[in-house]
């Protein structure tokens, strides 16, 4: 705000409602007077609800009022303060003597309170995310300071919509960055902090302001028959191979993901009492990246499922047993790792990494094993809710929008293609 409008401003006798409307309909948007002005007319609302006195600007230019004094007579005492905001403040002492003046709920002290509230209904690793994005999208900003009660709809749509466009969000970024401010709303309406939810009312119609997203294509995400072939050769002839290695067994974990397509994350802490009669193997728990600690759960709806076992996977199997007897290993818990704790979630990346190098074949990330397998269950005609089970997925959209790729090469889709393209009937392609 320019100095010359302070103090036009400043010399109107305008309550901090007011003037706080005023600078509204004036586009005086200084974050910082509104912040102060939004607190002050929480204070002052507080406080003209339950102080039973009038309150008056005194001949001395002084704002006064009584209080409640049972020690002298009429059982009040007059209390004055130059400022008027210094008079409230008093009084909320007085009345709320254990309350901080921050004047009501804000986003930012009810974030803590939520993200408790939050933590005990999600996992833990969900937690950082939502701090991470804490950070960086609200941290900084003033609306989070501003009393929630007085947050409106045109105020609430002008911060979705500079979110949506300063930052060039896709939908998914979006849905989650603006997850704290909507649960916090909902959070205080359940509290009955304030009456109505005014984040309910926030547009939804906001598709054409996100950035469009394109599949990426088929080969940058799963490994090809031609590559695994190779990477199946490289690893067994690895494993063989004597001599000390630091994780004996990780050369398996990384053929094991991609016959399974299980997170990395579950296989780590897969153990041999996990493997059923059925022939099926229990995914019941995960290795949590940032502590390094086995959760007696797995992401995903239901935290569990069961996964079936190929022959490639059983073989897998075997091979870490035999390798526990020739070598005389006892703790026979986790089935990839040869000490009581399971092996580090990166080093599969790093072993995966590296014969990728010795084939000569781009290098895509584990979870791209993930991928190939739920891809290629998809492209050999297992039904799609079939994969999303096997996945761990909570719905179908998520296996078919990110796990679906065509595995086949360029030379393989063009000839079918073309055989399609043709028109030709079963006799006469026979």
């Amino acid at each position: 705000m320019l100095n010359e409008e302070k103090k036009q401003l400043n010399t109107v006798p305008l309550s901090a409602e007011e003037l706080l409307r005023l600078l509204q309909e004036r586009n005086i948007i200084d974050p910082d007077v509104i912040q102060d002005l939004t607190a002050e007319v929480s204070i002052e609302k507080q406080i003209t609800e339950i102080h039973p006195h009038k309150i008056w600007k005194a001949k001395n230019g002084r704002w006064t009022t009584y209080i409640r004094d049972e020690q002298l007579p009429k059982n009040r005492r007059l209390i004055s303060s130059k400022k008027k905001r210094k008079l409230f403040e008093r009084l909320m002492e007085f009345y709320f003597p254990d309350q901080k003046l921050t004047g009501e709920a804000t986003i930012r002290n009810l974030y803590p309170k939520w993200l408790e509230h939050k933590s005990l209904m999600v996992l833990e690793t969900y937690v950082p995310r939502i701090q991470s994005d804490w950070k960086k999208y609200y941290e900084n900003d003033p609306i989070v300071d501003i009393p929630i009660r007085y947050l409106n709809k045109i105020q609430l749509e002008n911060w979705v919509l500079h979110l949506i466009r300063d930052n060039n969000m896709t939908r998914t970024n979006y849905y989650n960055a603006s997850l704290i401010i909507r649960q916090i709303f909902q959070y205080a309406y359940d509290a009955d902090l304030i009456q109505d939810n005014t984040f309910d009312r926030v547009t939804k119609k906001l598709s054409k302001l996100f950035k469009k997203v394109r599949k990426p294509p088929d080969e940058t995400q799963i490994y090809q028959n031609e590559e695994i072939q190779a990477l199946e050769k490289e690893i067994w002839e690895d494993f063989r191979k004597k001599g000390r290695k630091v994780y004996r067994l990780a050369p398996l974990a990384v053929l094991f993901q991609l016959y399974t397509g299980m997170r990395v994350s579950e296989v780590c802490a897969l153990k041999y009492s996990d493997i059923l009669p059925s022939g099926k193997i229990h995914v019941q728990r995960m290795l949590v990246k940032d502590t390094g600690k086995v959760r007696e759960r797995t992401k995903g709806y239901e935290g569990e499922r069961e996964v079936y076992l190929s022959e490639k996977a059983k073989t897998i199997i075997d091979a870490t047993i035999d390798f526990r007897k020739t070598h005389h290993i006892n703790c026979a818990e986790f089935i990839f790792s040869t000490t009581e704790i399971p092996f580090p979630e990166r080093t599969i990346n790093e072993y995966l990494q590296r014969y990728c190098e010795r084939v000569d074949i781009p290098y895509r990330s584990s979870h791209k094993l993930r991928k190939t397998a739920l891809s290629s269950m998809v492209n050999a005609g297992v039904s799609l809710n079939t994969v999303r089970s096997f996945a761990g997925h909570v719905d179908e959209k998520t296996t078919l929008r990110y796990y679906t790729f065509d595995r086949e090469s360029e030379a393989v889709r063009n000839e079918q293609m073309e055989k399609a393209l043709s028109f030709k009937s079963q006799k006469e392609d026979q």
